[in-house]
């Protein structure tokens, strides 16, 4: 199936929109174990690639542009497009999960686009780095919430559980801080520090 960019930003724009603040509840009986092992190595030279704009949860991007004058680009997408991260500056690179869970990058550049990795499943929401001329996602630990994904911190993940606990995992012990946070709360990272 074939998908314009500018529908495929509709349509992500609008799935998010849509599912804002729509939460489900867990009991804590329900909840899956924590992560074991260590964190997911990222090279510290990675761009991080989320479904947002920025790690600080700012919105605002520098430059300009109309997107109703953009020329539309066609991706060809294995699937109903529900999720996407892209990074790059000359060439844009595009990573598509679909609603299935399954992701592909797709370089654009002059008008053009073309699939350039099959990353195979993704964790949702996901959450993906760009280093070294390769795009790659991170599976979510299993406790992680439905509504929010992890951030990378200090040679590490911290997310937010299906219970409502805040998780740093840094090394094969991962430290909880209970505090009830909402399913769909999202943590923001303003340095490599916090």
């Amino acid at each position: 199936m074939r998908w314009s960019r500018r529908r495929l930003l509709a349509i992500t724009g609008t799935a998010a929109t849509a599912s804002a603040g729509c939460t489900g509840t867990q009991s804590q009986s329900e909840t899956t174990t924590g992560p074991s092992g260590s964190p997911p190595t990222i090279p510290k030279i990675a761009t991080h690639l989320y479904t947002h704009l920025q790690a600080s949860g700012n919105r605002r991007l520098n430059g300009s542009g109309v997107v109703a004058d953009a020329t539309a680009i066609d991706l060809d997408i294995g699937g109903r497009p529900a999720w996407l991260l892209v990074a790059g500056d000359t060439d844009s690179y595009w990573t598509v999960v679909t609603a299935a869970g399954k992701a592909t990058t797709h370089r654009v550049h002059d008008g053009t686009s073309e699939q350039v990795t099959d990353l195979g499943s993704a964790s949702l929401p996901p959450l993906g780095y760009r280093a070294s001329g390769q795009t790659r996602v991170i599976d979510t630990p299993a406790d992680c919430g439905d509504y929010t994904h992890p951030v990378p911190l200090d040679g590490g993940l911290t997310y937010v559980a299906a219970d409502g606990d805040v998780v740093l995992w840094q090394d094969e012990t991962p430290n909880r801080l209970s505090v009830s946070a909402p399913a769909d709360a999202r943590l923001v990272r303003i340095d490599d520090s916090r």
